[in-house]
């Protein structure tokens, strides 16, 4: 990468007075000492990231890092993380004691099925993914909760192109993958209403996206139907409810 710029061949990455290589604001990595190994092992493995999926992770890191096969690399990463591809499910046996215990009801809506509760059934599999790298850490399991709600909080999302934590305050929140780098800078009143409001504007136009999104998955399977009077019908029974 340095070798490129001294050749003066043409490159989106520069150097700093200080001597570092940067894209734009973001720090440019060379591949040189496992130095970007090092940078996706602590974006992925790390307690407080939660074996983030590509496109999570890849969001992540690119606002901090740049090198030209990022994208590769973190795909190829994700890829080859054992703890990732055991994908199987938490079963939680206390539920129905617990409820009990609550004095509430439990009740299920169907399992893989978007036209119940979409977005809460990508949710919930996200927290169950966490849950399970939970189990894998040292020590009990509720210690680490704190670790999954920053992990959560933290990462890129694509229903609202950003991050929750971004969302309400209006900046990243830093963590040890970026503690060294600079140019974070300090925003006036004002100027922070204004991100804010910019930032509230952008999280209802991709939320109402990806509301139309869902609506546009559950008309592809339904069908108008017209009925006669006289005409012959199935009853569909839902099992265990009346109607």
């Amino acid at each position: 990468m340095r070798e490129r710029l001294k050749q003066g061949k043409k490159s989106n990455f520069s150097v700093r007075a200080d001597g570092v290589i940067v894209n734009g604001e973001r720090v440019g990595v060379p591949d040189v000492d496992g130095l970007r190994k090092k940078i996706l092992q602590e974006a992925h493995n790390a307690p407080y990231a939660m074996h983030p999926g590509t496109t999570k992770m890849y969001r992540n890191l690119k606002l901090y890092y740049s090198w030209q096969t990022m994208k590769k690399d973190v795909a190829e990463f994700v890829a080859k993380c054992m703890t990732c591809q055991q994908r199987s499910s938490i079963y939680l046996t206390f539920l129905g004691s617990l409820q009990g215990a609550l004095g509430t009801k439990l009740h299920f809506s169907t399992a893989f099925h978007p036209q119940t509760d979409g977005q809460s059934e990508r949710t919930i599999q996200t927290l169950k993914d966490m849950m399970r790298v939970i189990m894998e850490f040292k020590g009990k399991g509720d210690d680490h909760l704190p670790l999954m709600e920053f992990a959560y909080n933290n990462s890129f999302h694509s229903t609202i192109s950003m991050a929750p934590y971004e969302a309400l305050y209006g900046r990243r929140c830093r963590s040890p993958v970026c503690w060294d780098i600079e140019g974070l800078r300090q925003l006036e009143d004002p100027e922070l209403v204004r991100e804010t409001m910019e930032k509230i504007q952008i999280v209802k136009k991709c939320l109402k996206a990806a509301q139309d999104r869902q609506k546009s998955y559950v008309d592809k399977h339904r069908r108008e139907m017209e009925y006669e009077v006289g005409d012959k019908v199935f009853l569909k029974y839902l099992h265990g409810k009346e109607s």
